[in-house]
């Protein structure tokens, strides 16, 4: 008897444990990684999870340990275990993911400054230099003492305990001196960087960005392919919205030959396989990668994004990767930087200004027009440089259900325009179906013949009906 009934003891814990994981595999603010997880783990294996609380609300974490947060988009990071996951997604959360390892998405070091105008970029405006710029290179740690960095370099105070090679290359791209070979020279030879570790997969306090007056910062590193608005991709676009002028340049990845697993996209090859929910933020700029030809390499990683939004918005040279075309776009944004602020009262521009004038002086490349392959086209920093310097632009804000009018004069015997618009858009609530909460809509007009004419769309959906 007493056997019987340690046997009964035994199933009715285990029928328990099942019920718990299907509830948790059913429930929908579980990202796919996470669903899978539950379903292969153990009760009592520890897992550490990132959490999108809602608005207003305490969550109680019960037997969890709080490892991180970005308070402004109520983002956290916490250890749990499989056992105690029912227990910590209590009300207040409403999305849940893993905590991935970032990994880095560059081989060998090569790099072109010719290939997206840049060393023209240096030719015709020697004096911008990304002088007074501060970025960082968010990932392991560079050599500071390196001779082409040294004596530019600011202690963040996060910065990771280890050294690596990537990270080296990294910073010599972005703005490397060029003192210990030609090839060493970057972007922006004059800027500042500082160094964040990249263990956390969310924007880094607010407090740093502005105490040591970071402008930009360097993502080129990735996890897998992941087809969501996730809470770190609410927590970049919050962390823009707090401090307009900062960019967040991301690599778009090395899997453009791979699938998605889950989502909108699943299972189609070659489509939807950007390596990492951050990348799906609004407020950044996604990079993919060319060769000196101006082709999208195969594993360049693609669009759409998991809402059918264009990325990634640029493509810029990395024939060893996607990290490398991120640096590129990294130095090239500190030299717009400091183009503004020398004819603007040292004030930096807005994020959404940066961003227009570098998808507007894009070269097309591939496929005629807009594609989910090189976005709006291939860096060009001469050409983004110069729409700066000559104040060919339109800054303002608008209230909701507004409409707002800017007049042009177009040369005469002008066969052809570009117009780009670009705002800064507030975070959406994490795992939403559609990411845009502003939705602004662009229309061209000529008021002595009363035409008109909106941008073109493209057809995000994934398969013919």
């Amino acid at each position: 008897m007493q056997r019987t009934l340690l046997f009964l003891l035994f199933v009715s814990l285990n029928a328990k444990g099942l019920c718990q994981r299907n509830d948790l595999f059913a429930d929908k603010r579980l990202s796919p990684l996470l669903q899978r997880l539950v379903e292969k783990k153990e009760p009592k294996d520890s897992i550490d999870i990132i959490v999108s609380v809602k608005a207003d609300n305490k969550p109680h974490l019960k037997n969890s340990r709080l490892l991180y947060a970005y308070a402004p988009s109520h983002t956290l990071i916490v250890r749990t275990t499989i056992g105690d996951l029912k227990n910590t997604l209590d009300d207040a959360i409403n999305f849940a993911d893993v905590v991935r390892k970032p990994k880095e998405e560059l081989t060998t070091g090569a790099f072109d400054l010719s290939t997206n105008k840049i060393n023209v970029a240096h030719n015709n405006t020697p004096l911008i230099d990304g002088s007074s710029i501060h970025g960082s290179v968010k990932e392991q740690q560079f050599d500071t003492t390196d001779i082409d960095i040294r004596g530019r370099f600011f202690h963040s105070g996060i910065a990771a305990k280890t050294q690596s090679s990537h990270a080296a290359i990294m910073a010599t791209i972005i703005a490397g001196a060029g003192n210990s070979s030609p090839f060493a020279k970057g972007v922006a030879p004059g800027a500042i960087l500082g160094s964040s570790d990249f263990a956390v997969l969310l924007p880094d306090p607010d407090s740093v960005y502005r105490h040591f007056n970071i402008s930009f910062q360097n993502h080129s590193y990735g996890t897998a392919i992941e087809n969501y608005y996730g809470a770190d991709a609410a927590a970049y676009d919050m962390n823009v919205w707090n401090n307009p002028s900062l960019v967040h340049i991301f690599s778009a990845g090395n899997s453009g030959t791979s699938a998605a697993p889950d989502g909108a996209y699943a299972n189609l090859t070659t489509f939807a396989n950007l390596t990492g929910s951050f990348k799906m933020a609004k407020n950044n700029i996604t990079v993919g990668h060319i060769d000196s030809f101006y082709n999208v390499l195969p594993l360049s990683s693609k669009g759409p994004a998991f809402d059918g939004r264009i990325k990634p918005e640029l493509v810029a040279f990395g024939e060893d990767g996607s990290s490398g075309a991120a640096a590129l776009l990294s130095g090239t944004v500190a030299l717009l930087q400091q183009a503004y602020k020398t004819t603007h009262a040292n004030q930096l521009p807005s994020a959404s200004l940066v961003k227009s004038a570098l998808l507007n002086g894009a070269d097309d490349i591939g496929v005629k027009g807009i594609d989910y392959q090189s976005g709006y086209g291939s860096l060009n920093t001469e050409a983004a440089l110069k729409t700066l310097i000559e104040n060919r632009f339109i800054e303002g804000t608008i209230s909701n259900n507004e409409t707002k009018n800017f007049s042009l004069m177009i040369p005469a015997h002008t066969s052809q325009i570009k117009l780009t618009l670009v705002w800064t858009d507030t975070a959406a609530e994490a795992n939403v179906a559609k990411a845009l909460v502003n939705d602004l809509d662009a229309v061209l007009s000529q008021p002595s013949t009363g035409k008109s004419w909106l941008p073109w769309v493209l057809n995000s959906t994934p398969k013919a009906d």
